[in-house]
Formats: C-alpha cells, sequence, structure tokens
C-alpha cells in the first residue's frame, strides 16, 4: 500500500502534508499530519486512491513484481558483503 501511494504521499509533502500507515494484528492504524486548511483533500483524497488500489491490478503486480526483483537481487548478492555485516543481518 505504500509503494502505491508513493506518488500521492510526494505530492502531500510539497504541500507540508504527510501520512503514515501502521499495520497490526487487527486493524490499519492511519495517521494524519499537516494544515487544518487543506487537511480535508488529502484525507478524501488518500481514501479514494485506497479504493482504486482494489480495483487496480497491474499497478499491484508491477509494484509487487518491483520489490521481488530488488529483494532476489539482495538475497543473490548478500555473498558479496563483508562477513561482519553478514552475520548483522
Amino acid at each position: 500500500m505504500s509503494e502505491y501511494l508513493r506518488e500521492f504521499d510526494y505530492m502531500g509533502s510539497c504541500a507540508s502534508l504527510s501520512f503514515s500507515i501502521a499495520v497490526t494484528m487487527d486493524n490499519i492504524d492511519l495517521g494524519w499530519s499537516g494544515y487544518n486548511d487543506s487537511m480535508p483533500e488529502f484525507v478524501s483524497g488518500l481514501f479514494e486512491r485506497m479504493q482504486q488500489m482494489s480495483s487496480d491490478e497491474a499497478a499491484i503486480e508491477h509494484n509487487f513484481n518491483q520489490i521481488k526483483e530488488k529483494l532476489t537481487q539482495d538475497w543473490k548478492n548478500s555473498y558479496l558483503q563483508q562477513t561482519y555485516l553478514q552475520s548483522y543481518h
């Protein structure tokens, strides 16, 4: 979800607005911070994009494949790190 909303988060940060998403065992915690005058539009825009995410399967699959590729590369290249770094992770 964070990756899907990254562009929206950037637009909000340009207007000194931000949000946070935390997934817990039984719910999703959302938090917002910024100026009061533009906050209602920011919150409604966030919920609109979250609703769009459920129907945008192509974008979700694209994001998933990007993250999967990066993790796969990191795991394949882990042997190139110094020994002390390997044990640290």
